[in-house]
């Protein structure tokens, strides 16, 4: 999982860009995203396929686009056909569950689902072919109408950006540790794959914190904090 996010080095149209460009060209793609129809957002999703191949990226892209078919999407079209857009004045209902599949709700849905795919998949692009080393480098360097941003906030970004790779590290470690006991949440049922998210989100819950409190000791420590007193950490 960990290897479908990080940054790998490669070479290709996207690697050559500026990060703030291809910041900036995020952004847009974005706001085109949530302002177009369905053959614009048709024409988007082929123009990352075309963009990510030309980068070397074919691979790896098509394992997010997998992904996001068999988990994501299947949700979307179940929460537009089994239930209904308003009650109007009406109080809902106990079981609020209405089978009536039309042509308004699947193309709908389909909608809806091409506009998380576009962007789900733009955000990954951005992040599989960006240094976030040389992202926070450039950002705070540069000026923004004559004002730098600060150093707390590229010391916040830089330090979220190392713990989403901690915390997806600490997640393959504990799926290895299942598999080392017989246990597998693909060849599960679904019974089965209640408990095992369960026993799967607790030690990494537990890792998370325990990891959060020897951080924050450590940064006490070297006197990095936001109020001017010395912070009271208990171990």
């Amino acid at each position: 999982m960990k290897e479908l996010i990080e940054y790998i080095e490669g070479k290709g149209p996207l690697y050559n860009l500026n990060p703030l460009t291809k910041l900036f060209l995020v952004l847009i793609f974005w706001v085109i995203a949530f302002y177009s129809g369905f053959h614009i957002l048709t024409l988007m999703t082929l123009f990352l396929f075309i963009l990510a191949f030309c980068s070397g990226m074919g691979d790896r892209f098509m394992k997010q686009a997998s992904i996001f078919s068999l988990y994501v999407i299947p949700f979307i079209f179940a929460l537009h056909v089994f239930f209904p857009e308003s009650y109007g004045t009406q109080y809902p209902p106990l079981f609020p569950f209405e089978f009536n599949p039309s042509f308004e709700k699947i193309y709908s849905a389909a909608n809806a689902s091409l506009r998380l795919y576009v962007l789900f998949c733009s955000s990954l692009v951005f992040v599989s072919t960006t240094n976030p080393l040389t992202l926070l480098r450039v950002i705070s360097s540069k000026r923004f109408f004559g004002l730098c941003i600060p150093y707390g906030v590229v010391f916040f970004l830089l330090f979220v950006n190392r713990s989403i790779y901690l915390i997806l590290y600490d997640l393959e470690q504990i799926l290895d540790a299942q598999k080392a006991r017989g246990f597998s949440l693909k060849e599960a049922s679904w019974r089965n794959k209640i408990s095992g998210y369960a026993s799967l989100l607790v030690p990494l819950l537990t890792l998370a914190l325990e990891r959060a409190q020897r951080q924050a000791v450590a940064l006490d420590l070297k006197g990095f904090r936001v109020r001017s007193e010395r912070g009271n950490i208990k171990t």
